[in-house]
């Protein structure tokens, strides 16, 4: 089989796994291009192989902090947290007085050379067990539809003009020649639109073709449902991330 490499080769996969041009697909053009679109639209929601975490900095506005949320780009699917934002007691000006600021200039430029950085990373951890204990993580409220990401917490504390901050995020990947190929998205959009020819064919059950034969749509309904019940179960049990940890 030739490697699949964009929206047309997958339809053609499709079509001809169906039984095409041996026999007919009776199936609209738009039908076709509705089911593909079902397909990649599930398989970014439960499998990992099309999602991708990714980093994203946005540049803080005095609009944001005034609305106490920004808006991100459409294409986030999740935004799991704000990395921690600077220390809220500090301005813009004050990071020669801050405690990283500090041991790096005291630990690690006095070791230059030397490779052993080992203090520094020893203060580094209890830095973060301190910042852990007394100070609460950023949160956030995302709702994937809206594009805004609402701040749970006061903006115009712990935020400042032209400030960037950073989001943990994930994305759909780069519809890459690799994407089209994945052997889960072929296979169920191929199921798809295997029942969506189906249930064209059901309406016309009672209609006999030359020769006796007697079109069935209600099976072929059924021997592709049958495939689709088993591919929506697979990925949320096999190839979605796992969930983490929750220690109470």
């Amino acid at each position: 089989m030739a490697q699949l490499s964009n929206r047309e080769t997958l339809k053609q996969y499709c079509l001809r796994k169906l039984g095409a041009p041996v026999i007919d697909i009776n199936v609209s053009e738009e039908q076709i291009q509705d089911r593909i679109d079902d397909a990649i639209e599930f398989f970014i929601e439960y499998g990992f192989n099309l999602i991708e975490k990714k980093y994203l900095s946005i540049k803080i506005t005095q609009l944001d902090i005034t609305n106490n949320y920004i808006t991100v780009p459409q294409e986030l699917l999740s935004v799991t947290r704000i990395l921690p934002l600077r220390n809220p007691s500090l301005t813009s000006t004050s990071y020669l007085f801050d405690v990283e600021y500090q041991l790096q200039a005291n630990d690690v430029l006095r070791t230059a050379g030397t490779g052993d950085v080992s203090q520094f990373y020893i203060s580094k951890q209890h830095i973060a067990t301190v910042q852990d204990i007394f100070t609460a993580r950023p949160q956030h409220e995302f709702r994937r539809y809206t594009d805004k990401l609402y701040f749970k917490f006061d903006a115009s504390v712990r935020l400042f003009v032209d400030d960037f901050i950073v989001l943990e995020c994930h994305t759909p990947i780069d519809q890459t020649s690799r994407f089209w190929n994945d052997r889960n998205l072929r296979n169920y959009a191929t199921a798809l639109i295997g029942r969506q020819w189906g249930i064209n064919l059901s309406k016309f059950q009672e209609v006999q073709l030359p020769g006796g034969m007697k079109l069935n749509g209600d099976r072929i309904v059924e021997l592709h449902q049958r495939e689709i019940d088993k591919m929506e179960l697979d990925p949320v049990y096999q190839y979605s991330e796992p969930v983490e940890s929750i220690i109470a």
